[in-house]
């Protein structure tokens, strides 16, 4: 049976919805997912146009079943206008039961207490004369289900209430109350509590506990409601930074009492030893650590998609008639997304003039890009099928080496985010395990915090939030993310200490790249040094520092940092020539453009009989017609020599061309017998790592 599950993009009263999507599901192991912010190329587009343009792009099958949810109305009633679409039949889903399904799926649909914990969903009962103000309505904000014998049955509703302010509606109203300009930067509010931990907090009650909770009435279009009602406790001589950060601690700590509350009321009532969490507050990951820390639970799973970004999944789970088996792992896998193609070619055409000033790389082995990690490059990834829900889990990252100073600052500062923002970090198993102990479900994709043990204080602090947190991935090898290639690609002992930074793959305000386009657009307006395709097709930036600790970090090349370094140990590959010291460089003012723009990174040296070296790390650069006396001009330039590779003529490949400033090998080396047409294949060259010097 195929399903298709849609999510709309509007509700009948014209309201916009956010973060839609589609999912195809024909089984189990057979479902693809594709989000409408990426197909559309629009953060938080709601609805499912754009993304069954790409379906119909794919596949020429069509649905058996068509199963659809709203939110902030009723259930829908009238299907007639999808029955005319699509022409099969046409199943409405409720909005929290389809959170609900997502969250059982992840945790195999064992036997569960399930709660969806969200700022609204459909109303409960009908419109009429007080409007479309779904909030002026009985309506769903937190949900209550259990999962028996994998089937779902509701339990009971808490703040159905009308203009009843319930879990998700106080942080929405919290979020603006700390300085925020929209309600997608929830989670900010989750990082700036940190900072509040020795502040003191003149608001006497947490805020499900105090009278603001019963006498305020929910007004969703005055967003600065509970502000005007909390500045009242802060004395004068509060600093607005200081107002916004006490209020972010105040709002989580009222946050993990009230949740905390609820679960253990239905623990006491049900029993069940498993918590199933999903709806958008889902996504608090400090949440989550401290109701495992404090609740009765024995385990807490969190799906990989809490948000409305998995509904449309939930909405295809919710109609199967038949329940996957309870303990099934597939609903662990977040890579549900379209499959990723990449080409040469293809990325060559997409970087236009740019692609002289950049390095396209094929068949570039997970080694290979592990090895640049370690020595500083930012790496982009657009790789495999792509994750879903919030996270990014390694096919469309960026990753970093956590040990690189300043390497989390220069993160933060390419995504436009505060310098202090955690990075997520992303584990091996065997790391994290030494590290934190027993790896739980929620870890695998970034679904909860978790506190640094004093014995781990060596981790380093770009791992760690202020409050000595982290959240963190733990690299489940069984699922298809490049990251579980990365680990495969490490020893016993280099597993043992695998860690990278790992964030989202997109700039502020972009959804996460989707197409190679996005991905190259990306990649070049965030400024990254490379990018790993599908396809293992590496592009990087031309950066003469970065390709010189590339080449220096493969034991089988002959690079050397200096001509002192080129003494000590060129003995290990046999160089056994004299050595001409370099005192400058020449080269056709052409030549001179392309280092000047980016374009070349290296300069090629030859000297019949010997070998050609830089006898300092800074050399005039000087302009030559025919490399004789008498057609050299003054000097130009300064660069900087940032070290050598010796090479035969012969071994010279593509990526040497690429580094030179020529398209092909059979370029760079005809320019080459150009100007020392005595060269012979088996004859030493250096290639020079040269910088200009701007200064």
């Amino acid at each position: 049976m195929k399903v298709l599950g849609l999510t709309l993009g509007k509700t009948v009263s014209g309201k916009p919805l956010k973060d839609g999507s589609l999912s195809w599901y024909t089984s189990d192991n057979n479902i693809l997912i594709i989000s409408e912010e990426q197909a559309a190329d629009s953060k938080h587009a709601g609805g499912y146009e754009a993304s069954l343009q790409k379906l119909y792009e794919t596949t020429s099958s069509r649905p058996d079943i068509v199963a659809v949810s709203s939110c902030c109305e009723p259930m829908i009633s009238d299907v007639s206008d999808f029955e005319g679409q699509f022409g099969c039949e046409i199943r409405v889903v409720n909005h929290h039961l389809s959170h609900a399904h997502q969250a059982a799926w992840s945790a195999g649909y064992r036997d569960a207490l399930v709660v969806v914990l969200d700022a609204g969903g459909n109303t409960l009962e009908p419109f009429d004369g007080r409007g479309t103000d779904w909030w002026r309505y009985e309506r769903e904000q937190v949900s209550i289900f259990e999962c028996v014998d994998g089937r779902i049955k509701l339990i009971d509703r808490v703040f159905s209430k009308p203009f009843e302010i319930g879990i998700g509606e106080f942080w929405r109203y919290m979020t603006y109350a700390c300085g925020f300009d929209s309600s997608s930067k929830a989670s900010k509010v989750m990082e700036l509590a940190a900072f509040s931990e020795s502040a003191s907090c003149p608001i006497p009650e947490l805020y499900f506990s105090s009278s603001l909770s019963s006498t305020v009435l929910n007004d969703p279009p005055n967003k600065l409601l509970l502000k005007e009602k909390l500045l009242g406790f802060f004395e004068p001589s509060f600093r607005l930074e200081e107002v916004q950060t006490v209020l972010a601690g105040w709002a989580q700590k009222s946050l993990e009492s009230e949740v905390l509350r609820i679960v253990s009321n239905y623990h006491k009532q049900l029993g069940y030893s498993l918590l199933c969490l999903s709806g958008g507050v889902a996504l608090n990951c400090k949440l989550v650590q401290s109701l495992r820390e404090h609740s009765p639970f024995e385990d807490i799973v969190v799906g990989y998609a809490p948000s409305d970004k998995g509904q449309s999944l939930g909405n295809c789970l919710a109609v199967q008639e038949r329940r996957a088996k309870v303990g099934s792992l597939n609903g662990l896998d977040p890579f549900r997304g379209s499959k990723r193609v990449a080409s040469v070619s293809d990325i060559r055409s997409l970087l236009g003039e740019d692609q002289l000033t950049h390095i396209v790389e094929p068949s570039v082995s997970p080694q290979k890009v592990k090895d640049l990690i370690a020595n500083g490059f930012l790496i982009g990834t657009w790789r495999g099928r792509g994750e879903i829900g919030a996270r990014a889990l390694g096919n469309s990252s960026i990753l970093a080496d956590p040990a690189v100073p300043g390497i989390k600052e220069r993160l933060n500062q390419i995504k436009g985010r505060p310098e202090h923002t955690p990075v997520a970090p992303a584990f091996s198993k065997e790391y994290f395990e030494e590290c934190f102990g027993p790896v739980k479900v929620n870890y695998f994709h970034m679904s909860e915090t978790v506190t640094v043990p004093r014995t781990a204080m060596s981790l380093p602090s770009s791992l760690q939030h202020v409050d000595r947190t982290v959240r963190p991935q733990v690299i489940d090898e069984k699922r298809p993310s490049y990251l579980s290639k990365l680990v495969a690609s490490c020893n016993a002992e280099q597993r043992k200490e695998f860690v990278v930074l790992n964030t989202s793959f997109n700039g502020a305000g972009r959804p996460m790249a989707g197409t190679l386009s996005q991905a190259v657009s990306e990649f070049r307006n965030l400024g990254l040094d490379g990018l790993s395709c599908a396809k293992d097709v590496l592009v990087r930036t031309k950066n003469a520092r970065l390709e010189a600790r590339l080449d220096a970090s493969d034991a089988q090349k002959a690079h050397f940092a200096d001509f002192q370094d080129f003494e000590r140990r060129k003995s290990e590959f046999g160089l056994t020539q004299e050595v001409e010291l370099r005192e400058r460089f020449l080269l056709f003012d052409n030549y001179i453009r392309w280092a000047a723009d980016g374009r070349k990174v290296t300069t090629i040296r030859f000297k019949e009989g010997l070998l050609s070296v830089a006898g300092v790390g800074r050399l005039p650069l000087v302009e030559t017609k025919n490399f004789k006396q008498s057609a050299m001009d003054v000097q130009k330039l300064e660069v900087d020599v940032l070290g050598f590779t010796v090479k035969k003529f012969q071994d010279l490949d593509q990526v040497d061309a690429q580094r030179d400033g020529f398209e092909k090998t059979s370029h760079l080396k005809q320019t080459l017998r150009n100007i020392y047409p005595m060269m012979k294949d088996s004859d030493y060259v250096t290639i020079n790592f040269i910088r200009i010097v701007t200064e």
